[in-house]
This record gives structure tokens, C-alpha cells and sequence, in this order.
């Protein structure tokens, strides 16, 4: 994948006109309004777009979607209608345009419901072009739907805010890796071990504390490539690098970075990390939680005390193009910090933590302040990440 200088950052703030639970149809149009900021070097930019989405259930394009057969499987076409936007900033024209396809799973998670991202052009007008800014950039939005036993759409929305998937610590099924908005709020489940997860773009990763690696559909449910691990279970957290196209991952002890190609399930790169110094409540590290942030090329670590059994933590940054260590960004014995995921429209982390008692989701700043949180139950969430923002192509 090529180097790229724009990155796109979407949040959801309104999508109003979400199908009635009681309603039951194969197809419905769901009004949006997202706002976007565009970041390339010193240029930035914010638009708030508004069209709607159409979603149609559907077995074929002249058959609807109405009952499930395993030959026959239905699919969820979600494309957007005339979404647009002008920035209030700089006046570029804003357009969103595209379609994406959903095959939905023979048993529905989650109680009957589903999650799934779609992704879908963004270009400026000839201005953002004038400007620096790249046309080729590709929006993910996530689209919640519910569904009854015959495949039909019996609800949808656009989650405000995006999609949390939340690791188990598991290595071995039928423990639930947990899709949730940023309240909390259970938006779909997936049986599969999983110790870290990233997205893409366009699918999920899964890995287990063994290093068994998985390419899923955006749902988390079918498995669409596997790659082996090893004999120790020595894996956590993972995170994906949209400027080298590859997925980083932390092996916990000793600490290092690992650097995954995705077509091959190969290792390319390995940064040890550091252990810390003698004296430290952290002394020696292990690694558990890994986020990329795009606009400064880093790699945000969580790491705890070999064994994680005290509640001594230290989030670390490092340069992902060499691995040298940037310095520890803040330190906690409140909690243990486990999975990482970086939220980009506010430059936040997303960080899963353990209190002592149960598991808990925070979203903090790069100084460790607590800007919101929700309890959830279940094992410790060492693997974290966000779906809906935005990424480019």
C-alpha cells in the first residue's frame, strides 16, 4: 500500500429516521448526517455531510431477501444517496458516494441483530484539489441492523460514534468477542477466541494469546484466510497500519512489536521493546495493548508488570517506522490497562481496564485523563478496536 499524506476522520454525531423494531421489510432509507475532518499536513478541514443511506435485503436484485437457505444466502446492499456537504472552513464541495455489500450469516448475532461497516468514496471539488488534498479517500460507516428469522430487516440505524469491538483473553472458543457503541450498549457478538483485533477497512482480524491469526468479514462471523501461531501463548493486542498496510502486533514477554504481512500471515519486522527500569512498579514490562495513529506515525503500547496480577500500568510511544522508543506518555496504579484502539477524531485512545473487580472501557487522552467510560462484564479486554472512522485507500 502506498504512503499517504491525508487522513479522513469520521464521527457520527446524528442519524435520524431508524426503522421501527416492529416494522418488518426488506428494505428501508435511513437519513445521515456525519461530520468529517480532512487532515493533510497543515491543511484541515471539517464538513458536516447529509443524505441518506438505502438499505435493501435482497437474495438477488429481483428477489428479496425474506427467507435464509444456506444455498441461497440473503445479502444487505447499504448505498448512499445523494450525501453531501460544503466546509464552512475552506468552501470545498464535499461528495459521498458508493455502495457495499453484506452477506448476512446463516445464524444472526446478537439476539437476531448484526454490525457491519460499509465503506464509500469521499471527493472534493476541484478546490481541495487546488489545495493538496487527495481524492482518493474512502469513508467506513457503521450500519446496525436487526433481522428475524427470515432474513428480513426488522430494525437499522447508524451508531453514533462508531463500533467498539472488545477482546476476551480467550484461547480457545466458545468465549464472545463483543461488538458495543461507545456507551456501552451491545451491538452484536461473535464466538471466537481473541486476545487482540483490527480492522482494515474493509475486514476484522482476529488473534488468540497462541498468535493464530484470522481475516473475517467485517461482522467478525465467516473466516476468510487463517494463519498459524506458535506454541506459546505469548500474543495480545493488535492494531492496523494504514500507511504500510501491514498489522502490528504485541508479543507480551520479553516485550516486542511485531510487524504482520496480511497477505501472507508473515512476520517482516520485530522491535524488542523496553523493560524498564529496575525500581519501577512496572519493572520488568510485558506488552499488552497496541494502537497506530496515523497522523504521527506512532505506536501507542500498554504495558504491565510481567504476570499483570498488580495494578501498575505505563502506556509507551514509539516510532513505528524505526521502534524507537518516544517516551512514556502516562503512568496508573489504579488499574491495568489492556487493549488499545485510537480514536481519531480527537486523538484519544480507546483503552480497556481493569479495576480489580471487572472489566472496564475508557476513552482517554494521551496524558491518561478519563474522558468517558462504561462497565461491561466478562474477562479482561486485552485486545480493543474502532470501527467508523475513516480511512483513505
Amino acid at each position: 500500500m502506498k504512503n499517504h499524506l491525508t487522513s479522513l476522520l469520521l464521527t457520527v454525531i446524528c442519524a435520524a429516521g431508524s426503522l421501527k423494531a416492529q416494522a418488518v421489510t426488506s428494505q428501508v432509507s435511513l437519513p445521515l448526517h456525519t461530520i468529517v475532518s480532512v487532515r493533510s499536513g497543515a491543511f484541515l478541514d471539517k464538513v458536516a455531510l447529509s443524505g441518506s443511506v438505502d438499505l435493501t435485503g435482497e437474495r438477488s436484485p429481483l428477489d428479496a431477501c425474506r427467507i435464509q437457505r444456506a444455498d441461497t444466502p440473503c445479502r444487505i446492499v447499504a448505498t448512499l444517496v445523494d450525501v453531501s456537504g460544503i466546509s464552512e472552513l475552506t468552501g470545498i464541495v464535499y461528495h459521498a458516494t458508493g455502495s457495499s455489500t453484506f452477506s448476512i450469516p446463516p445464524t444472526p448475532i446478537a439476539r437476531g441483530g448484526l454490525t457491519f461497516p460499509g465503506s464509500y468514496q469521499l471527493t472534493g471539488d476541484p478546490l481541495g484539489a487546488w489545495l493538496g488534498l487527495r481524492q482518493s479517500l474512502r469513508v467506513t460507516l457503521p450500519i446496525s441492523l436487526g433481522l428475524n428469522s427470515n432474513g428480513q430487516m426488522t430494525s437499522a440505524s447508524v451508531p453514533s460514534g462508531g463500533v467498539l469491538w472488545l477482546g476476551n483473553n480467550s484461547s480457545s472458543s466458545p468465549e464472545m468477542t463483543t461488538a458495543s457503541n461507545n456507551a456501552g450498549s451491545m451491538l452484536g457478538t461473535v464466538s471466537a477466541p481473541a486476545s487482540g483485533m483490527a480492522f482494515d477497512g474493509t475486514n476484522l482480524w482476529f488473534i488468540e494469546a497462541f498468535g493464530n491469526l484470522t481475516k473475517r468479514t467485517p461482522d467478525g462471523n465467516t473466516v476468510l484466510a487463517s494463519f498459524p501461531g506458535a506454541a506459546v501463548a505469548n500474543n495480545a493486542d493488535m492494531a492496523w497500519d494504514e500507511k504500510r498496510g501491514r498489522l502490528w502486533r504485541t508479543e507480551s514477554s520479553p516485550p516486542a512489536l511485531e510487524r504482520i504481512n496480511p497477505e501472507t500471515g508473515a512476520i517482516d519486522a520485530t522491535f524488542p521493546l523496553p523493560l524498564g527500569r529496575s525500581g519501577d512498579p512496572t519493572y520488568p514490562r510485558a506488552a499488552v495493548g497496541v494502537a497506530y495513529d496515523a497522523a504521527t506515525d506512532r505506536l501507542y503500547v500498554s504495558f504491565c508488570k510481567v504476570g499483570c496480577s498488580a495494578l501498575n500500568s505505563v502506556v509507551a510511544a514509539f516510532d513505528a517506522g524505526t521502534g524507537a522508543s518516544l517516551g512514556d506518555l502516562f503512568s496508573t496504579s489504579a488499574y491495568l490497562i489492556g487493549g488499545l484502539a485510537l480514536d481519531p477524531v480527537g486523538g484519544n485512545l480507546w483503552a480497556g481496564l481493569w479495576n480489580g473487580f471487572n472489566p472496564v472501557i475508557a476513552n482517554m487522552t494521551l496524558a491518561g485523563v478519563v474522558n468517558s467510560s462504561f462497565s461491561k462484564g466478562g474477562p479482561f479486554v486485552d485486545g480493543l478496536e474502532v470501527v467508523g472512522t475513516a480511512a483513505t485507500q
